[in-house]
């Protein structure tokens, strides 16, 4: 069985919310990832452990910056590529999606009263 895209993304924010609810400090609860992050980054910029440690810190600084700014061009890629999927699925929809509750009133009472069998429109 498979669940919408939608479906699955009320059940992360559910379990978000449950996992910060049982979480006094944010910042603690978080910072086993920050470091292992860090630490991934001084890897990348300094494998051999030779820089020293104001050079190392920038140089870890702007990978992340440079990480994050990789992370929000993809989501905005995204959030663009999903808009025009909805405009395109709007571009199909038929003249009749446009018309007014009033309209569709009318329509209705149209076909109920206008068929061949009178008493067809009552279920007769």
């Amino acid at each position: 069985m498979t669940e919408s895209s939608a479906d699955a993304s009320l059940r992360g924010r559910i379990a978000a919310n449950e996992r910060w609810a049982r979480v006094a400090d944010r910042t603690a609860a978080t910072a086993p990832a920050r470091a292992g992050l860090d630490a991934k980054f001084a890897a990348e910029v300094d494998p051999d452990g030779t820089l020293g440690p104001e050079d190392r810190a920038r140089r870890i600084d702007a990978k992340r910056r440079a990480h994050f700014a990789r992370l929000a061009r993809l989501s905005a890629q995204n959030r663009r590529r999903a808009a025009a999927g909805r405009q395109a699925a709007a571009d199909l929809r038929s003249p009749a999606d446009e018309i007014d509750a009033n309209d569709r009133r009318y329509l209705t009472l149209h076909r109920l009263f206008s068929c061949r069998n009178p008493g067809a429109a009552h279920g007769r």
